[in-house]
């Protein structure tokens, strides 16, 4: 690595440390065990915020599993027992308009209803966290006559999501599955955004 090199990259982790540490910041997002927060030097760059322990459950994912989750750039230290990790800013807009896309042709095709499920979200995750195969194969065949382009996006995101779940599975039984947690790298790659 050349003496430039060396240099920039203690100067952007300088930077990275003092954006973290000391600036007030709006949340960008928050789940339950985490926030985000833009990065104000990359807009391809997100940091990613918790508890380390609950860092630690993730993190290891993320890192060797880059076509699945968000590339991860740097993990450091906050006051008080957190870390942070810079991962890859996704599109999550694209899914949410995925997602109602599918909503709309799965209730013209009665399989969301109040009375049965309410939501996309709900439909992934008898599938997907509970392995229904049949109720799976049900919708893709009632798709497959009313909209071909919706059941082969269905069928792409049951099986992008099924393989992100084999992967989860090794600390976590179910996949924690809502529109939120998902987006699309600038390579129009599917990712996971959290376990």
């Amino acid at each position: 690595m050349k003496f430039k090199d060396i240099l920039h990259s203690i100067i952007l982790e300088n930077y990275e440390l003092e954006e973290l540490g000391t600036k007030e910041k709006d949340v960008y997002g928050a789940g339950v065990t985490h926030q985000i927060y833009k990065a104000e030097h990359s807009g391809n760059l997100l940091y990613k915020t918790g508890p380390k322990g609950y860092v630690d459950q993730w993190y290891d994912i993320f890192k060797n599993n880059p076509k699945y989750f968000p590339i991860v750039h740097k993990r450091g230290n906050l006051k008080k027992g957190w870390d942070y990790v810079g991962v890859e800013r996704l599109d999550t807009q694209r899914v949410k308009k995925e997602w109602a896309y599918l909503e709309e042709k799965l209730t013209d095709i009665g399989f969301i209803d109040e009375d049965n499920m309410g939501d996309i979200d709900s439909i992934f995750n008898v599938i997907v966290n509970h392995d229904d195969v049949q109720y799976e194969s049900d919708i893709i065949n009632k798709l497959k006559t009313y909209d071909k382009k919706a059941a082969s996006l269905f069928l792409k995101w049951t099986n992008f999501l099924s393989i992100v779940k084999s992967i989860v599975s090794k600390v976590k039984p179910r996949l924690d599955l809502h529109i939120g947690n998902f987006g699309y790298s600038p390579k129009g790659e599917m990712k996971c955004l959290d376990i």
